[in-house]
């Protein structure tokens, strides 16, 4: 296996450019997912409190994810779940 420094040796500047672009994309795609919980959440009347308790997690978690931060796919994927949007596959930081 490859590591990070002899990959950077190598590739060098693609290699940052490709690596923030791919940050950049999982940023948005946290973004919007936060959004679109925040919207379903309050289109249902719920508190933050109130869908931390339907989704089973905290409510911190909750915050976070309405703040666009990543959070674990099994989080984000319960909590899609429970408002009734999609989770996005590659959001979830590995457990």
């Amino acid at each position: 296996m490859v590591t990070q420094e002899e990959f950077d040796r190598q590739f060098g500047e693609p290699a940052a450019a490709l690596r923030q672009r791919i940050e950049y994309q999982r940023m948005e795609l946290a973004y919007t997912f936060g959004k679109s919980v925040r919207a379903a959440r309050e289109s249902r009347g719920w508190s933050v409190p109130g869908l931390a308790r339907r989704a089973r997690v905290s409510r911190a978690e909750i915050a976070a994810i309405e703040a666009g931060r990543s959070l674990p796919a099994a989080v984000t994927e319960r909590v899609a779940a429970t408002v009734g949007v999609r989770a996005p596959g590659v959001l979830g930081d590995s457990p």
